[in-house]
């Protein structure tokens, strides 16, 4: 049908392709391919026979806007208005414009065997390179005096050209390249456009800065970044950024929403900044780099868009560059020491792979803060223009409340508790000795302020610290039946049901899976609260409180740590005491009742198991040598005296030394445990990646920066997680390459893109130790290295070639042509291939 004689047939069979191709279909896509390589030689040339009509039709529109416009004719407006109106509506452009989005689906979704076929139909007589093809109409339509029908279908022109090469797709960059696109984009970069919306000159400027960012993604020809930035106009594309960035910095800067143009704008601005960066990273251009440096907004772009990761594909390792979500920024220091101090750190296999599994707590967590603050944001009045300078202390008093109050509210408030209670306790030891009103009314107002920090504490507590923690209770009790019913084989629908911001379920009972001190620093609060209450009506309630500061000391965080996180251990070892006590008091009425008849036991002359078992729990184990220090001393020669001696000593052996010290040992061995983990921790943080895993010695050894430089700038694990968001926010047919095949890895829990034992900081270092370790090798097979050697005439050959390479470069810039002769029209019949490479 695209083939027919007929314009109208054709147009409507480019639509309905459109139509089954939307989104990336792959089984079109592959029904498509497996048609074009068995039935159809006649499909491409139809294609390009219609490009052909449509650069024809550019060039008709071209001589009738210029006789529009010419002065010697003289026509009316209205006359005038029809012509224009005529040329709009050319069929040939409309058509075009519907092959180049045709074009684009059949490449969506990185489809790399319909990139490379529409380059080269190596399967037919004749190929037709549809890139080129692409590029000579793009050429053609940016030579015109763009209007807003043609801006159109150079936006559409420019979108296809990125598909065709994102994946990446080696071989339609390098075409691209060779037909001097990056000279097209550079015209439309430098050109405003005044007669077209100017909405859609950023459009078509952003659809030109990701054709060009396609180019470089996934590169390893270092001829290429530099002769993008011979050919384009850095001047212009810093003009073009410094424009869009002032349009939104206010709004930006002082973290207000923006709306979706402005949005659309920072994401322009910065796709062209990454675009600069990284010509300035492969390039290392002074000029580039103090255009970068001078931009207004570097700085932001740099600490609060920019986020780059390191990725393993295909046995080469990616640099990967992306905006980091103006969410991530709501990630807490707490949040990130909680992380480190709870991941698997077995192998640097576990280590990433546990990391993923948390990420998803952690992304959760990030959401809800970033939806309490943009609550908060709109509920909380603006302070108003008549306040004057009285208003620039209370913006920024507005900006901490917003950015504090959700995840830092808690802990101010409970600090203040604490230091409340200290002067509250301190006026108590005061008034002992000297009572006065003074002292009795600032008590009063003290414990006031207390109580009502305390019952804000509480509020903050159940409205933004509570959900999270429900969130994961519920989260592992999914996972949990989840686990059970795959087990049994059934489904379970429960199981595989997401909890999302707003279905929070409020089932307090999910805290009891909690720790120990996890419950205990939850209830502590209310606690609070209530012996606030108690302490405006009696101040000496308010002691309690001085307990607080073991929530702001680690080290006592630990030392109550060591008795909780063994509790069961100590209650059951504390249970077999109380046994092993209750059987020496049954022994002791036994056999020794007249031992025990003393004034201080009983006033009675008998004594029961009851009131011998309490005084051997209560003094016998505070006795030093035991309950034999208390009872009655038998002498020498006396009844019973070996069995009463023998009683003494068992008491004193398995009571005081064995079982007192096994509790002991129990507390003391867990807080070794938990200091030792702790340093474990820390000396893996400090001393290896979290995510290549390499030592740091070897990074302070080779690379600049050493090993602070690395996990900050190149392995930034935080990064990783903003990364994961990134993709889960960003929708799938917008997808680049690199993050369709992290996407894809994600999916199936592969965690192979990390980087494991890899990094491009080390790249050149393990390069020079595995050409040293095969010389050596050489040399003590052949004795000693020759000019024949195979591997070096390799070298010889690669390294011959990138000069020569450089040096046409350079020659062809040099004498400025016009590096088109890819892009120069072909013969409509297109190019023959040689038969003999035929299947």
């Amino acid at each position: 049908l695209v083939e027919s004689g007929d314009r109208e047939v054709s147009y409507h069979a480019v639509e309905f392709g459109i139509a089954v191709l939307h989104g990336g279909n792959k089984v079109v896509q592959d029904s498509l391919l497996s048609y074009f390589q068995s039935l159809d030689e006649t499909f491409f040339s139809h294609i390009a026979n219609c490009v052909d009509k449509g650069i024809n039709a550019l060039k008709e529109r071209k001589r009738e806007k210029a006789f529009l416009q010419c002065a010697v004719y003289s026509l009316s407006e209205e006359e005038r208005r029809k012509h224009e109106t005529k040329l709009d509506e050319n069929n040939e452009l409309a058509n075009i414009q519907k092959i180049l989005r045709l074009l684009q689906l059949l490449c969506e979704g990185h489809h790399s065997q319909l990139q490379n076929y529409i380059r080269e139909q190596w399967d037919n007589l004749y190929s037709f390179n549809m890139v080129t093809e692409v590029v000579s109409f793009l050429r053609e339509l940016v030579s015109n005096d763009l209007d807003d029908v043609l801006l159109s279908i150079a936006i559409q022109a420019f979108t296809s050209l990125t598909e065709f090469c994102q994946g990446p797709c080696p071989g339609n960059q390098r075409t691209l390249v060779s037909a001097n696109v990056c000279g097209d984009a550079n015209v439309v970069l430098q050109q405003e456009y005044p007669n077209c919306d100017p909405k859609e000159v950023n459009v078509l400027h952003s659809a030109a800065v990701l054709t060009l960012l396609s180019l470089l993604e996934g590169c390893n020809d270092v001829v290429l970044p530099f002769l993008m930035v011979d050919t384009l106009s850095l001047e212009s594309m810093c003009s073009i950024l410094e424009g869009m960035w002032n349009k939104v910095k206010d709004r930006v800067q002082d973290n207000i929403d923006i709306e979706k143009e402005e949005e659309e704008m920072l994401n322009n601005s910065f796709n062209l900044f990454i675009l600069m960066y990284v010509l300035k990273c492969w390039t290392k251009d002074k000029k580039l780099e103090t255009m970068l440096r001078e931009l207004s907004g570097s700085h932001y772009f740099h600490t609060n868009m920019l986020g780059v990761i390191e990725i393993a594909r295909d046995d080469t390792i990616e640099k990967v560059y992306f905006r980091k979500p103006a969410i991530c920024n709501t990630l807490t220091s707490e949040a990130k020491a909680q992380l480190l101090a709870v991941v698997n750190r077995d192998s640097p296999a576990s280590k990433v792979a546990d990391f993923y599994e948390k990420a998803d707590d952690l992304i959760w967590e990030m959401e809800f803060y970033h939806a309490a603050k943009a609550y908060l944001n709109k509920r909380i009045p603006q302070p108003t223009k008549r306040l004057g300078r009285l208003g620039v202390p209370l913006v920024k008093l507005r900006r901490s409340l917003v950015e504090a109050l959700p995840h830092s509210g808690v802990h101010y408030g409970a600090s203040a508790i604490l230091f409340l209670s200290f002067g509250i306790n301190l006026l108590i030891l005061m008034s002992q000795t000297n009572s006065s009103p003074t002292i009795t009314i600032t008590m009063t107002v003290l414990s006031s302020i207390q109580v009502i920090i305390a019952f804000v504490v509480c509020l903050l507590l159940g409205l933004y610290q509570l959900p999270i923690i429900l969130h994961k209770c519920q989260k592992h009790k999914t996972k949990a039946n989840q686990q059970a019913a795959e087990a049994e084989g059934i489904e379970n629908s429960a199981a595989q049901e997401e909890v999302g911001l707003s279905s929070v379920g409020w089932d307090l009972r999910t805290l009891w899976r909690l720790p120990f001190n996890e419950k205990l620093g939850i209830a502590w609060f209310p606690i609070t609260l209530i012996f606030a209450i108690l302490g405006f009506i009696e101040p000496k309630f308010c002691s309690v409180h001085l307990l607080g500061i073991i929530r702001r000391s680690t080290v006592l965080r630990s030392v109550i740590q060591a008795v909780t996180v063994n509790g069961k251990s100590l209650i059951l070892t504390t249970l077999l005491g109380v046994i092993i006590v209750y059987l020496f008091s049954v022994v002791g009425v036994t056999f020794f009742n007249e031992d025990y008849k003393e004034e201080d036991l009983t006033t009675t002359n008998s004594t029961d198991l009851a009131q011998v078992f309490v005084f051997t729990l209560t003094r016998g184990l505070r006795a030093g040598g035991g309950v034999g220090d208390l009872l009655r001393d038998r002498k020498w020669g006396q009844e019973k005296y070996g069995w009463r001696l023998l009683f003494d000593f068992a008491f004193f052996t398995v009571a005081i030394v064995i079982l007192l010290n096994i509790i002991f040992g129990i507390i003391i061995d867990t807080f070794a445990e938990l200091r030792d983990r702790k340093q474990k921790v820390e000396e893996d943080t400090k001393t290896r990646c979290f995510v290549c895993g390499e030592q740091s010695d070897t990074f302070d050894r080779y690379v600049k920066g050493g090993f602070e430089f690395h996990i900050k700038k190149s392995h930034n694990m935080w990064h990783y997680l903003y990364f994961m968001h990134h993709l889960r926010r960003k929708p799938v047919d917008e997808f680049t390459g690199q993050e369709s095949y992290v996407h894809d890895k994600m999916k199936c829990k592969d965690m192979s893109f990390f980087p494991l034992g890899k990094s491009l900081d080390l790249a050149p270092i393990k390069a020079a130790t595995q050409d040293a370790e095969g010389e050596e090798s050489g040399t003590k097979g052949s004795g000693k290295a020759t000019a024949t050697d195979p591997a070096i005439l390799e070298r010889l050959e690669t390294v011959e070639g990138l000069l020569s390479r450089l040096e046409h470069t350079i020659n062809n810039l040099s004498e400025k042509m016009p590096m088109m002769s890819m892009g120069n029209r072909r013969m409509s019949s297109g190019t023959l291939v040689n038969p003999l490479n035929r299947n």
